[in-house]
């Protein structure tokens, strides 16, 4: 008896390899086999038509390549024919002029010499050569120095050529340049010598003429000597040295027709190993021949007749890269069916033979807690009633569970999230060690309230004091006691502006029933991990900042009692920076920096010092932040731009210097930073083109639009402008390149380790490829060893900033440095 499936089949019967494809084991798949033969015909199909159409586009541009060139042979022969009587006829013209002819007779070279280059400056001629019976030549105009014409020539080949009834082209090479040249004689009436003019085929001809092409094409000069030598070409001298690598030992005034060439470039990069060689049609045009003219041996270092020739070259792949879009398109279009095939073809199988399983991993989801309703896809009864009856028990179970939820995580007067749920959201957050602040807002003396104010209209007042929060902060706003809300800002950073923000919005009354009610809002914030790391120290130094705030009657603060001594200390010193200021205690050092391309110093960056009296040494990054918060940072800006830029003016009179000063945020946001600069260059007869301004990132993005009109308005000013620290914030070259800056400041996290770190060295050779493709220089601070200097070099970085040129230095230093770094170049 029989005992095996109908639907199936003794799988032994097939290669192992193959039955474990097809049949996954011992067990049939239909949904595999339906699916995999789908894609395979897909796939054939469309492989058949991407190849069909590469190759009729293929034909269609080499096609039109032919003709093109076909076409430009003929304007090119046209346009050395026009060439070659222009040539004619300005040497006819000189032949006959009487007081050239009479100078002539009469060997007065000067006046010979004079007419020559006249005739020269207003035409389109490179040589002009006056040559006696002798063979000697009277005067020589144009490119005497590239085209040499020796004492021996041979007087009866210029006879023979200036007396042609037809005004055939010479062509003659002399040096590495081969000419076009026309020789007429000069008669009294009597012959007494020649005019010759001639063009040179070089770069610029060659340049000329492919300006004229209606298509994209290239155009070489060739001449044989010892092999085929270049005279001029508007190619990359890559492309034709391989060309002519390859076709040494052939006559190329043979060839004719269409000329296929195989380019591999010099470069061997992965991608353009990847690429392959890339393919050209080319056509060779021979200079000499008897329908063209001669190649006559005029010169002694001349080649041999019939030995020059001009090569038009067309790009197949360029060509081909018209039809890129097209082939992207088949392509995508080809993807996007094999994913739609994949899944339609899975759909159906599935239908076909997988409805029961279906139901059985629905319920396995409702096991796991996911009330995903089942979609049914099936037309039979059966499935269709039972999937009926599971979508009724997902919603039933779903929606009991979510009101269990939302009871136990809301306030059941305001509906505003509750305690509990605050208490989640921080126990995630910190699960996570992800940073955030916690926030726990007060209405104040919201016990006056309750005696004015009936229950309803408090929990009025309530949720609208909960939902003017959660539109401020765009975060939930959970109810904590009767008068108290919590919330959580994912970023600890704006916490502060937030707060202000909040503040700012809480200025308008809350009205109820037609009643306006004021409320102050006092508020306590703590940080996770900077202020706790657990929930139960978060909470108790927010409530400890929220009891100072009510009893200073401050808006907000932050964290402890410790924190505001901090910051009363900090504004303590703002006080004594600005009488620490007059006094001398602050000072500037200056950074040289190295110009790589020419080895020597170009400028330098100057950077703050304080060194107080009361506080020691204050780094930079302390004082100058707080500065910007207390509003101190103007004062302290418009004094270092007076020092710095009066520093730099007795530099200059001795040696200019590009000396780079920084700016702030807040110095972007003041609109009368033009107007102080513009005071203090003019007072001390500074060119602003010898002060660099170094700006971030960040300072920019802080109000792009106020920042960048100030920064338009220095470079109108004629300030070098820089982008400071780039790569350290959200940099994008989508805004960098609105931005009027000639330079990017790599930051020196980059290139600490560059000499160690291949991941940074592809970030700073790239950066530096971009900046140059934008039109800026780059440089390079943070560098500290030989290794590094010489990357940045390879990588064409223009400027290098570091310890291993040298330390910032006071201004006897840096002065003694310098000049000892100028000695020693």
């Amino acid at each position: 008896m029989n005992n095996q499936s109908p639907i199936s089949r003794d799988p032994s019967s097939m290669p192992s390899p193959l039955r474990r494809f097809f049949w996954g084991g011992q067990v049939i798949s239909i949904r595999r086999q339906i699916t995999l033969v789908f894609l395979a015909l897909f796939i054939a199909v469309q492989t058949g038509l991407i190849i069909a159409n590469y190759l009729s586009s293929r034909s269609t541009v080499e096609d039109s390549i032919n003709t093109g060139l076909d076409q430009a042979v003929m304007a090119y022969e046209k346009i050395i024919t026009n060439q070659l009587e222009n040539l004619y006829l300005q040497a006819e013209l000189i032949a006959k002029d009487f007081g050239f002819k009479q100078a002539f007779a009469t060997g007065e070279q000067a006046t010979v010499q004079s007419a020559l280059d006249n005739v020269l400056s207003r035409g389109n001629t490179d040589v002009a050569l006056a040559i006696d019976l002798d063979g000697d030549i009277l005067a020589q105009a144009g490119s005497t120095g590239a085209f040499r014409f020796p004492a021996d020539i041979d007087v009866d080949v210029l006879t023979d050529l200036s007396t042609r009834q037809q005004k055939k082209p010479i062509f003659v090479t002399s040096g590495q340049t081969t000419y076009e040249m026309a020789v007429v004689p000069v008669r009294s009436p009597v012959l007494m010598g020649f005019v010759a003019f001639a063009k040179a085929l070089d770069d610029t001809q060659a340049k000329d003429l492919q300006s004229f092409s209606a298509f994209s094409l290239d155009i070489a000069f060739l001449y044989q000597r010892d092999g085929w030598q270049i005279s001029g070409l508007s190619a990359s001298r890559d492309l034709l040295t391989n060309f002519m690598a390859q076709t040494q030992g052939y006559d190329l005034q043979t060839l004719s027709g269409t000329v296929r060439y195989q380019h591999r470039p010099v470069d061997t990069s992965m991608l353009t190993g990847f690429a392959g060689p890339e393919e050209y049609i080319l056509r060779v045009i021979p200079l000499g021949g008897a329908d063209r003219g001669a190649d006559i041996s005029l010169l002694q270092d001349t080649v041999d007749k019939n030995a020059s020739v001009m090569i038009l070259f067309v790009s197949l792949d360029q060509a081909m890269d018209e039809y890129l879009v097209l082939f992207l398109a088949l392509l995508g279009a080809g993807l996007a069916g094999v994913v739609i095939l994949f899944f339609g073809s899975f759909f159906i199988a599935s239908r076909v033979s997988q409805p029961i399983q279906a139901v059985s991993e629905a319920a396995t989801d409702i096991a796991r807690g996911n009330y995903n309703p089942m979609d049914v896809k099936w037309d039979y009864r059966e499935v269709h009633q039972l999937s009926s009856s599971f979508n009724s028990m997902i919603r039933a179970v779903e929606d009991r569970e979510q009101k269990i939820r939302y009871q136990a995580t809301h306030d059941s007067e305001t509906e505003l999230p509750n305690s509990q749920f605050l208490h989640d959201e921080m126990g995630e957050l910190l699960s996570r060690s992800a940073p955030f602040s916690l926030v726990i807002a007060e209405i104040h003396n919201f016990h006056d309230l309750r005696v004015v104010l009936e229950h309803s209209q408090l929990i009025e007042l309530l949720k609208q004091a909960g939902s003017r929060l959660q539109k401020i902060i765009d975060t939930p706003v959970a109810r904590l006691s009767s008068d108290s809300f919590g919330f959580i800002l994912a970023d600890p950073a704006a916490s502060h502006d937030v707060m202000q923000a909040i503040v700012d919005g809480f200025m308008q009354p809350v009205v109820i029933n037609d009643l306006k009610v004021d409320l102050i809002i006092h508020m306590g914030m703590a940080m996770s991990p900077m202020d706790g790391k657990y929930q139960h120290e978060l909470l108790l130094n927010t409530h400890s900042a929220l009891d100072q705030a009510r009893v200073s009657g401050e808006n907000f603060v932050h964290c402890t009692a410790d924190h505001k001594a901090s910051h009363d200390t900090k504004l303590s010193m703002m006080s004594d920076l600005r009488s620490e200021l007059a006094e001398g205690h602050v000072s500037f050092a200056f950074q040289p920096k190295l110009d790589l391309k020419t080895g020597q110093l170009m400028g330098a960056e100057a950077l703050i010092r304080w060194h107080s009296p009361k506080h020691g040494f204050v780094p930079p990054d302390d004082f100058i932040s707080m500065a910007e918060r207390t509003g101190d940072i103007k004062h302290l800006t418009s004094w270092t731009l007076g020092e710095v830029i009066a520093q730099a003016a007795k530099w200059n009179k001795k040696q200019p210097r590009l000396i780079a000063i920084n700016l702030s945020t807040r110095d972007l946001q003041n609109e009368s930073l033009p107007d102080l600069l513009r005071m203090i260059t003019v007072e001390y007869a500074v060119d602003p083109k010898t002060i660099c301004l170094e700006v971030t990132e960040s300072a920019v993005m802080g109000d792009m639009k106020r920042a960048l009109k100030i920064l338009n308005e220095l470079s109108d000013m004629g300030f070098y402008l820089s982008i400071d620290d780039y790569g350290t914030g959200y940099s994008s070259l989508a805004y960098i390149k609105k931005l009027p800056v000639q330079e990017l400041k790599i930051d020196k996290a980059f290139v600490l380790n560059l000499a160690n770190s291949p991941e940074d060295q592809i970030l700073v050779q790239s950066t530096v490829e971009l900046a140059h493709n934008l039109g800026m220089k780059v440089t390079a601070e943070g560098v500290e060893d030989e290794q590094s200097l010489e990357l940045l070099k390879s990588y064409g970085c223009d400027v290098a900033q570091g310890y291993f040129i040298a330390r910032p230095l006071p201004v006897p230093d840096f002065e003694a440095f310098w000049d000892g770094y100028d000695a020693a170049v």
